[in-house]
C-alpha cells in the first residue's frame, strides 16, 4: 500500500488501494508539481495541455505501431515466456491512459521547465532522445531479466519507442510554443 500521509497539498489521503493506488501516486505528483510556485498560471496551461495532446498522440501512436504495424513482428519475437500478453478486451484502459500521460507529461515538464522547447523540431529532436533512453531502459532490462521477448524484439522495442518519442515530442512542443509568451523582464 502507498502511504501518502503529508505528501504535498493531499495530506487527509493515508492509503488507496490496489490497482489504483500508482495511477492516484502519478496524479498527485503531477498536481503537486503545477501547484508549486516554479510554474505560473501560462506555464500550468501549458504543462496541461502538452500533456494532454502529447498523451492522446502517444496512445494512437502506441495502437497504430504496436497494435497494427508491428504486431506480428512481436507475436513472432517473443520469448519463452507465454500467456503474458492481454487480449485487448482485457486491457486495463485507465492504466494504459495514466502510462501515455504520463510520458507525455514527462516531456512537457522537462520541454517547458529546463530545456525551453517550444517547437516541433526541438520536441522532435528531445523527445526522440528521451524515447530512446527510455526504451532502451526499459527493453533491455526486461530482456536481461524475463523471457518476454527476443534480443531483437527489444531493440525494435527501442527504436519504435524512439520514434514515438520523437513524434510525441514534436506535438508537445508544438503545443507549448502556442499562445502568448510572458513579458521577459526589464534588464
Amino acid at each position: 500500500m502507498l502511504n501518502l500521509n503529508g505528501f504535498g497539498p493531499y495530506p487527509a489521503l493515508v492509503r488507496l488501494p490496489y490497482p489504483t493506488e500508482a495511477g492516484f501516486h502519478f496524479l498527485f505528483i503531477f498536481l503537486s508539481c503545477i501547484q508549486t510556485k516554479t510554474l505560473n498560471n501560462m506555464d500550468t496551461k501549458k504543462l496541461l495541455f502538452g500533456t494532454l495532446a502529447g498523451g492522446i498522440a502517444f496512445f494512437f501512436l502506441g495502437y497504430l505501431f504496436y497494435g497494427v504495424l508491428f504486431s506480428g513482428f512481436f507475436e513472432a519475437n517473443q520469448g519463452s515466456a507465454t500467456g503474458v500478453q492481454r487480449e485487448e478486451m482485457q486491457f486495463v484502459w485507465w492504466s494504459l491512459i495514466l502510462g501515455n500521460l504520463a510520458f507525455a507529461a514527462l516531456l512537457s515538464y522537462v520541454f517547458l521547465k529546463w530545456a525551453n522547447i517550444r517547437s516541433f523540431g526541438g520536441g522532435a529532436q528531445a523527445g526522440g532522445v528521451i524515447g530512446l533512453l527510455v526504451g532502451l531502459t526499459w527493453d533491455l532490462t526486461l530482456y536481461a531479466t524475463s523471457n518476454m521477448m527476443t534480443l531483437t524484439g527489444a531493440l525494435a522495442d527501442a527504436a519504435i519507442f524512439t520514434v514515438m518519442g520523437a513524434i510525441t515530442g514534436g506535438i508537445v512542443g508544438l503545443v507549448l510554443g502556442m499562445g502568448k509568451e510572458p513579458a521577459a523582464a526589464a534588464a
